[in-house]
């Protein structure tokens, strides 16, 4: 999974991972949701997606060529609902400066054309993975130089600074592993393996002789990639599909009899964002991004656009989650917001959008009568969602643009989207030697909650995010369909061990 495919897959028997002392030992873990099993010999699935995707982790950006790729091939670690959820790893260790990691496989891990999943095939599969334009990001702390296979279960990671928070902001975010470290041949440990298809007419998937029978779902699988959230309803009330992804709010009360809407809880929760580039003009200075989280009037964005299926944010993801700061709340202020935005001459503003999850665009739009009401015309800027995360590099340059980003617990959250070392800070804030330092001293559960706290004010109060809702995806399935977990927006089709 790449920045891209983080992102627009926000639009992310199980056993969910606890930190043992200086390491994640899934002998350890406590409970998630549990997948139901399936006796049905084919689970259908519909998601967002573009026909040119391929099952390619290092290129793949639609949740449906994830829903893919995670069936295939199984990753190290997946970001679970109360942290991070062993797949292929048994356990996951480092030293005291937590700058070498010690990853152990699970025991017997067999690849769908019966060979063994060993250590170096975990070394080489993270290398490849690092090569990609945007997924080197995720990966540049490992020194692959200085990394290695210890033996045939063991892989070491050596790490080029100390992250203690590696196992949560690095492996669960992107660590599939393939045969000889290569995807192209389609060899994985997962439940299913390719058996045709492509982007534009969807996958069909067998089921893997060599994957514990117990912990497959179904015995086959199909995914679509249906780009209109409207379509992938339609495509469920007329029985081609049994699992429609991320509708639109109102499609509860549009299900069919055969169907019902279906929910992972807040850990599948999205927050909806309005990113001000600090590094641009007007919102490098902090008087107008002061303003703008004055001026949204966040309740009613969340009442129109949610439909009874998310509430207001506050600028600081976490929320409904355990670990998000009591109280905190971002009012709205008009008449300061004007003054605000006056005394910086500011009268015009852009803003790019794209429907990456259902009401953005709308929201934008609603921003626009927001705005008028103290002095600014905005102008929207539509883009095609199969196409607006293409480059993300050139949509971070821009001073004002909408974005959906995974709800996390604030303390895996703030490393990753704000401070010098986040991989999704889009809006460049966070930087600065002071709230990045101590971010980086809190890391890996060292810090007190009250210090964190106080860090997620800072980030809510000063930060270049406007997270103006939290956004519960309605899922929906057919009638007695078994239950997944949902990883950053994509399914995991297995009863993860």
């Amino acid at each position: 999974m790449d920045r891209r495919q983080f992102l627009k897959t926000a639009a992310m028997g199980a056993a969910g991972s606890v930190l043992v002392s200086c390491g994640l030992d899934a002998s350890n873990t406590g409970s998630a949701t549990q997948p139901s099993p399936s006796k049905a010999g084919l689970l259908r699935i519909a998601a967002a997606g573009s026909a040119d995707d391929a099952l390619d982790p290092k290129t793949a950006t639609g949740v449906a060529a994830w829903t893919a790729i995670h069936a295939i091939f199984e990753s190290l670690v997946i970001t679970g609902p109360n942290g991070p959820i062993m797949q292929l790893a048994k356990r996951i260790e480092h030293n005291e400066e937590a700058d070498i990691w010690t990853v152990v496989l699970r025991d017997n891990a067999k690849y769908s054309n019966g060979g063994t999943v060993v250590a170096q095939d975990v070394v080489d599969s993270l290398e490849y993975l690092s090569e990609g334009e945007i997924a080197k990001s995720i990966l540049a702390p490992i020194d692959f130089e200085k990394s290695k296979a210890f033996d045939e279960t063991t892989a070491v990671l050596r790490l080029r600074e100390s992250r203690f928070d590696f196992v949560e902001s690095v492996l669960a975010i992107l660590s599939p592993v393939f045969q000889g470290g290569n995807p192209a041949g389609g060899i994985g440990s997962g439940p299913y393996v390719l058996d045709s298809g492509n982007g534009a007419e969807g996958w069909v998937l067998k089921a893997n002789q060599h994957y514990p029978p117990a912990w497959r779902l179904s015995s086959g699988l199909e995914v679509r990639a249906i780009a209109d959230a409207g379509k992938r309803l339609r495509a469920l009330n007329e029985g081609d599909v049994d699992l429609a992804l991320d509708l639109p709010a109102g499609a509860s009360q549009g299900f069919s009899a055969d169907a019902e809407a279906w929910s992972f809880g807040p850990s599948d929760t999205k927050n909806l964002c309005f990113v001000m580039n600090v590094n641009a003009a007007p919102f490098d200075k902090e008087e107008v991004r002061r303003a703008m989280k004055l001026v949204v009037d966040r309740e009613k964005l969340a009442g129109v656009i949610f439909d009874g299926h998310g509430k207001a944010g506050n600028d600081l993801p976490g929320q409904g989650l355990e670990g998000f700061p009591r109280g905190l709340r971002i009012k709205r202020d008009v008449d300061t917001a004007k003054e605000l935005f006056a005394a910086a001459g500011v009268k015009t503003l852009t803003l790019i959008t794209a429907e990456l999850s259902p009401g953005m665009n709308d929201a934008a739009f609603l921003l626009v009568d927001q705005l008028k009401e103290v002095g600014v015309e905005l102008t929207v800027k539509e883009q095609d969602p199969g196409t607006y995360l293409a480059d993300l590099d050139a949509l971070q340059q821009e001073p004002f643009f909408a974005i959906a980003l995974p709800n996390l617990r604030v303390k895996y959250a703030l490393p990753l989207y704000g401070g010098r070392s986040g991989i999704f800070n889009l809006s460049g804030w966070g930087g600065d030697e002071d709230w990045s330092g101590e971010l980086e001293k809190l890391t890996g559960d060292k810090g007190r909650r009250s210090d964190l706290d106080t860090l997620g004010e800072t980030f809510a109060e000063h930060g270049g995010l406007v997270l103006w809702g939290v956004r519960e995806p309605v899922h929906g399935r057919a009638k007695g369909s078994p239950n997944v977990i949902m990883a950053l927006g994509a399914p995991i089709i297995s009863a993860v061990s």
